[in-house]
């Protein structure tokens, strides 16, 4: 680390508004670790299979009970759920919660603090057609974002229940470790978050495939007959993953994903700090809502082979390189992306430049309603125009953190978000401690409260 951003990280945690450690104590069930058993259903696009959760108690006093959310049936219905499960071991269902994308486990026995318990489940998830990043398209890879069950988080706030977003993204979750395997009909390949660790041959028709992923929010997995290239870069393996059809505009694709991926892996390491997991996977779909979208490791950008012509590749890379950046932005420095979207997206546009945006100095959010504020939460979004979330939280709260750079001074600005970047690793953020780490850091003369108004960033 520079010494100069080891002094600001310093700086910041000695004033004690960047303790992301003592954060994370506050938030739990912690410490997880999954075991996954899946199989894919090729032929009617099923995936099933066996999860065990261990976890500890990490708040004070005992714990009586754990929330799951299943994002499967955010485009489903309780009546017609897209996941379905049972509860082996460990404890019992006891309700559900948000339009039957969350469900209490009551555990088998109090847990005191600092105690472990597990809990195993058998589910399936039906992965419905169309291009949604939880979806099947023809000609194109089964993209199964957010599909497996997962640890909803409790915090100072209470258990996070929040919907399901129709515009944009709901996730909150904590780093936990992953250990997967996934047994597929010979000839398909997968994509996921962390490293594929083995493979064999269970059958003439299937295959199994083992993945590990030691510090990752949630496990992403897209599966299809891949073709597969591979770059590196400082010990970084970039990996896309494609099912275009043969031709020169997929093979000049192919080496223009690489090399700018790679490019980006290497400037945002520079930027905000080593990217910190052995693989990165690039997905390509021919069609897919919103475009791209990000998890630990792994992400999902829509690509034909025409992405390759000179018009097409400058937005195709643009996209590319703001999914990228999301893996500094939500899959390091995580968030609760329901709450307080502008913490990834502002920086991840910020980070790669796109979506482009006119910014007016002073006034990031020039020409919206005063309703809209950088600090809105996903529920505000959902029901206003989808302008005011791609272009107002996107662009405008990139407009706000140039303003900040503005007042920072260039390389003091870059100082500090390497330095947030390096205070929150693996951790989850929050707008209250950016804005006490802003202030800690602040030149003198520079007005945080100004600043503050003018982006309409509102600290609750």
């Amino acid at each position: 680390m520079p010494r100069r951003v080891a002094g600001v990280l310093a700086a910041l945690v000695a004033l004690g508004f960047v303790s992301a450690a003592n954060a994370e104590a506050a938030r739990g069930p912690g410490h997880a670790r999954y075991d996954l058993a899946l199989r894919w259903h090729s032929s009617h696009d099923v995936l099933d299979g066996v999860e065990h959760v261990g976890f500890e108690n990490t708040h004070p006093g005992k714990l009586r009970s754990v929330w799951l959310r299943l994002w499967a049936n955010g485009v489903a219905s309780c009546a017609h759920p897209r996941i379905t499960l049972k509860v082996l071991s460990g404890g019992r269902a006891a309700g559900w919660a948000a339009d039957c994308t969350a469900l209490k486990l009551r555990l088998g026995h109090d847990l005191a603090t600092g105690r472990r318990a597990a809990i195993r489940l058998r589910f399936s998830v039906r992965v419905p057609g169309g291009n949604g990043s939880f979806g099947h398209l023809s000609g194109g890879p089964a993209l199964l974002g957010n599909a497996i069950p997962i640890l909803a988080v409790t915090d100072a706030a209470g258990t996070h229940l929040e919907p399901y977003s129709t515009l944009g993204e709901a996730a909150y979750s904590l780093t936990s470790s992953w250990h997967v395997r996934l047994d597929v009909r010979r000839g398909l390949s997968a994509a996921t978050t962390g490293v594929q660790t083995g493979s064999s041959a269970l059958s003439s028709t299937t295959r199994r495939l083992k993945f590990q992923a030691p510090r990752a929010r949630d496990f992403e997995l897209a599966i299809g007959h891949f073709h597969k290239q591979a770059t590196t870069v400082h010990g970084v393996r970039i990996r896309f993953s494609d099912m275009l059809p043969g031709g020169a505009a997929s093979t000049r694709l192919r080496g223009d994903v690489l090399a700018a991926a790679r490019s980006d892996v290497l400037g945002y390491e520079q930027r905000f700090g080593t990217y910190g997991a052995p693989d990165l996977d690039i997905v390509q779909t021919p069609s897919l809502d919103g475009e791209g979208m990000e998890y630990p490791e792994l992400v999902f950008v829509e690509m034909t082979p025409s992405s390759a012509d000179s018009g097409s590749w400058l937005h195709t890379r643009a996209l590319l390189a703001h999914e990228i950046a999301h893996q500094w932005f939500y899959g390091i420095v995580g968030n609760n992306q329901w709450r307080e979207p502008w913490l990834d997206e502002s920086f991840a546009t910020l980070a790669s430049g796109f979506p482009a945006h006119h910014c007016t100095s002073g006034d990031p959010l020039a020409g919206y309603p005063s309703s809209v504020r950088l600090t809105s939460n996903m529920g505000f979004f959902d029901a206003h125009p989808s302008g005011w979330y791609y272009s107002g939280l996107y662009g405008g709260g990139a407009c706000a953190l140039r303003d900040l750079r503005a007042g920072f001074g260039t390389q003091p600005f870059n100082d500090f978000l390497r330095a947030w970047v390096a205070a929150h690793r693996y951790g989850v953020a929050t707008t209250a401690a950016l804005v006490a780490a802003i202030r800690a850091a602040a030149p003198s003369g520079f007005d945080v409260d100004g600043w503050l108004r003018d982006s309409r960033i509102d600290v609750r």
